[in-house]
C-alpha cells in the first residue's frame, strides 16, 4: 500500500511538473502576444514590435512590414520630436536582412512625409552596415526626387566611419555624383580642418567643391592667403593655362573670389600680371561678379569696369549690363545711380565700342561704321533701361530705321560711304601720286565729317510710350 501511495505521488508530482513546464511556455507566448496590445506601455510595445525572430516571421507572419505598419498605427506621439527619437531607437539595432524589410515595407506608406523620414533613417542604418548596397538600393528603388538626399546620408555615415574607404569609393564615380559626395563628406568631417577636408577634395581634382560648401558654413575666411595661393595655382598649371579643365577653372574663380574679397579691385591687376597676356580672365570675372552681386554689388560692378579697361572682350559690356541689371532687383536707387555714373547708358555703348576697335586695330572705327554703331549703341541702352525696369517699361526714345528721315539719311549715308571706300582703294595704290594723294585725303576728311555727323546718322524719336510715372523702380518679378 504504501509503495503504491509512493508510486501516486511521484505520478502526481511528474504530471504537475509536466503541467508547470507547457504552462510556462503558453503564459510566455500569451505575454509576447499581449505585448502588442493597446493597454501595454509605449517603450514594450515598440521594444517587442521589432523583436521579429525568423520562426515567427514563418509562422505567424509578423514580419517587417506588419510590425512597422503597428508600430505606426498603434503608437501615439506628443510631437514629431518624439517619433523621430522612436524610429532612431526603432532601427538601432537591426540587421540588413530586416533592414531590406522595412525598406521595402515604407516605399508602400502613403503618407510622403512619414516615408520620407522612414527612409531617411533606413538608409542611415544601412550606411553603417553596408554603404555600398544602401547606394545599389537608392539608385534601384528610391524616388528620383529623393536620390539625392539619401545619397548625401550614405556619405556623410560613411565618412564618419571609414573615411579613406568612402573617399576611394568617391573616386569610382561619375563626375556629377563624385562632387555631389565630396560635398557630403565635406559636410560631414566637422572634427578636420579647413585645409584637411580641401585636401580631401583635392585628390579627386574638385577642391572647389570643398571650397564651396566651407564658404556656405562659415563666416571665416575658408583661403586665408588667396594672393599665395593664385600664384601657386599658376605656376603648378603653367602648361595647362590655355586649355583650363571645368575644375581647375572653378578652382581659379575661388582664388580669385577669396583674393577680390580680401584686397578688392586691386587684386585684379595682380591677377592679370600674373597671367599670360593672351589668357583672358572674362570668365573669371564673369564668375566671381555674378557671386558678389548679392553681397557686394558694388565691388561686383567695380570688378567688371576693371576686367572692361584691362582686356579687350567686349562682352564686358554685357556682362556690366547683367551685373547692373541684378543689382537692380536688389537695390534700384542705387543701380540707377550707377547708370547715372555711366553719364548716358547710349554713350557707354559708344565707349565700349572705340576701345574695342582700338584694341584691336590700333585705331578708331571707319566713319563709315558710326551708323551700325549708333544703332548698337542704342539698343544696347534699351536692353539695359528694360533689363532694370521691366520689360514692359518703354524707354524714353525708340529707333524707327523705317521712318521715312531715316530712309533717306541712310540712302545718303551709303553713298558717302562708297565714296569714301573707293578713295581708300586708291590712296592704297602705289602709282598714286603724292599731289594726287593729298587731294583724295582733303575729300575723305570731308567725308568723314559728314560720315560722323549725329544729324547724318539714325534718328531715335521720342516714345509716346513712355510713362515716367507708371515705371516702378522696384523691379518686375521674375
Amino acid at each position: 500500500m504504501k509503495v503504491t501511495q509512493k508510486l501516486h505521488n511521484l505520478f502526481l508530482f511528474s504530471l504537475v511538473v509536466i503541467v508547470l513546464a507547457t504552462g510556462s511556455t503558453a503564459i510566455g507566448y500569451i505575454v509576447a502576444a499581449g505585448a502588442r496590445d493597446d493597454d501595454l506601455p509605449k517603450s514594450e510595445k515598440t521594444e517587442i514590435s521589432v523583436q521579429v525572430s525568423n520562426a515567427e516571421k514563418q509562422s505567424s507572419q509578423m514580419d517587417a512590414t506588419s510590425t512597422l505598419v503597428n508600430f505606426l498605427d498603434s503608437t501615439s506621439f506628443d510631437s514629431l520630436l518624439e517619433r523621430s527619437s522612436a524610429l532612431y531607437d526603432l532601427f538601432a539595432n537591426v540587421d540588413l536582412e530586416m533592414l531590406q524589410d522595412y525598406w521595402e515595407q515604407a516605399q508602400n506608406l502613403e503618407a510622403s512625409n512619414v516615408r520620407a523620414e522612414i527612409q531617411d533613417v533606413i538608409i542611415q542604418r544601412w550606411s553603417v552596415l553596408d554603404p555600398i548596397t544602401a547606394l545599389d538600393v537608392i539608385e534601384k528603388d528610391a524616388d528620383d526626387a529623393r536620390k539625392h538626399v539619401l545619397f548625401d546620408f550614405v556619405f556623410h555615415e560613411w565618412s564618419a566611419i571609414d573615411l579613406e574607404s568612402a573617399v576611394d569609393y568617391v573616386g569610382s564615380l561619375e563626375k556629377d555624383a563624385q562632387q555631389r559626395a565630396i560635398a557630403s563628406i565635406v559636410r560631414a568631417r566637422e572634427d578636420l580642418t579647413y585645409k584637411q577636408r580641401r585636401e580631401i577634395a583635392r585628390r579627386l581634382d574638385c577642391e572647389w567643391v570643398a571650397i564651396n560648401v566651407l564658404r556656405e558654413t562659415t563666416d571665416s575666411a575658408v583661403i586665408d592667403k588667396p594672393a599665395q595661393e593664385w600664384r601657386s595655382f599658376i605656376w603648378e598649371n603653367k602648361d595647362d593655362l590655355p586649355n583650363l579643365s571645368e575644375a581647375q577653372n572653378r578652382m581659379l574663380g575661388q582664388l580669385a573670389y577669396s583674393w577680390i574679397v580680401q584686397e578688392g579691385v586691386a587684386a585684379f591687376e595682380k591677377m592679370r600680371h600674373s597671367l599670360p597676356s593672351d589668357f583672358s580672365l572674362l570668365q573669371t570675372t564673369k564668375s566671381v561678379s555674378l557671386e558678389l552681386i548679392d553681397t557686394n554689388p558694388q565691388l561686383a560692378f567695380d570688378l567688371v569696369v576693371a576686367g572692361k579697361l584691362r582686356e579687350k572682350e567686349t562682352a564686358y559690356l554685357q556682362l556690366a549690363m547683367d551685373v547692373v541689371t541684378k543689382w537692380a532687383k536688389t537695390d534700384p536707387s542705387k543701380a540707377f545711380d550707377q547708370m547715372v555714373f555711366f553719364s548716358n547708358a547710349h554713350e557707354i555703348f559708344h565707349v565700349g565700342q572705340l576701345k574695342t576697335e582700338f584694341d584691336k586695330t590700333n585705331a578708331e572705327p571707319k566713319p563709315y561704321e558710326w551708323w551700325d554703331l549708333e544703332v548698337e549703341a542704342h539698343n544696347g541702352a534699351t536692353r539695359l533701361w528694360k533689363g532694370i525696369h521691366g520689360e514692359s517699361a518703354e524707354p524714353p526714345s525708340v529707333l524707327n530705321l523705317g521712318t521715312t528721315v531715316n530712309y533717306w539719311r541712310k540712302f545718303a549715308y551709303d553713298l558717302d560711304k562708297a565714296s569714301y571706300e573707293k578713295y581708300e582703294e586708291e590712296l592704297a595704290e602705289p602709282d598714286t601720286t603724292e599731289a594726287r594723294k593729298k587731294v583724295i585725303k582733303k575729300e575723305m576728311e570731308k567725308l568723314k565729317a559728314k560720315l560722323e555727323n549725329p544729324h547724318n546718322l539714325p534718328e531715335a524719336n521720342a516714345n509716346g510710350e513712355w510713362k515716367p510715372n507708371d515705371i516702378d523702380i522696384d523691379c518686375e518679378e521674375e
